[in-house]
């Protein structure tokens, strides 16, 4: 029932009809899927949270405890973890890719993930952890010599 009630609301409120995406700890980028799908269909979310065929009062307080603040954040990380997305869609869906596709990807990547003065503290953890777990799979001496 709750997917058909969505879809109704999704198309009353023209937003495209996508189904919701659940995390999967194993894959890096179902977390940023699920984020921009859920900033995506948020609207329609709300509207089937109201819908009296499934209202639910613990559904409803859930949506009712998220803040702009929240709202923000998910925006900024959607943004920030973009570029991770689709450079690694760019090199995994090849089929011939190539090793010097590598390091350019990473530099554009270190710059991208660098801390600035103006990033929040939100965002600067972000990218300090994110760009600390990626550089420490390229710093083999032998890793670097081949990619280049």
């Amino acid at each position: 029932m709750s997917k058909t009630v969505l879809k109704e609301k999704q198309q009353l409120l023209g937003i495209p009809q996508h189904s919701l995406i659940l995390d999967v700890k194993t894959r890096w980028n179902s977390l940023y899927l699920m984020i921009e799908r859920f900033m995506e269909q948020y609207p329609a979310i709300q509207a089937a949270a109201l819908d009296p065929r499934l209202r639910k009062a613990m559904t409803k307080d859930n949506l009712d405890c998220l803040k702009d603040e929240d709202f923000h954040k998910a925006e900024e990380f959607v943004q920030l973890m973009r570029i991770l997305y689709t450079s690694t869609l760019s090199v995994s869906c090849e089929k011939n890719a190539i090793c010097g596709q590598i390091e350019p990807i990473l530099q554009k990547l270190e710059e991208h993930f660098t801390v600035k003065h103006e990033d929040t503290t939100f965002v600067s953890t972000i990218k300090e952890n994110v760009w600390e777990n990626l550089s420490k799979r390229y710093q083999d001496e032998d890793i670097q010599a081949f990619l280049r």
